[in-house]
């Protein structure tokens, strides 16, 4: 059998590509809990985006992670 998928991988991309299709609210504490998280020890599991074309370049949908991708804006990244 014939694994189908392609492989996955890991890159850093500027998170002003990022769309969230389908944003979630978020309880506000739970959030800052995130931030303060992410601001101590770093990102430990990356943000799932999935590429799609667009005429200034790639664009990333959000695939899972929107809590730290959100995070990471709060926290000023790029």
């Amino acid at each position: 059998m014939t694994n189908t998928q392609p492989a996955q991988q890991i890159e850093w991309i500027s998170l002003d590509r990022i769309t969230v299709v389908n944003p979630r609210s978020r309880n506000r504490r739970v959030f800052k809990e995130i931030v303060d998280n992410i601001a101590e020890i770093g990102l430990k599991r990356p943000i799932t985006v999935t590429r799609r074309a667009h005429a200034d370049g790639a664009c990333y949908d959000l695939v899972c992670g929107q809590g730290r991708l959100e995070a990471y804006r709060e926290l000023g990244q790029a």
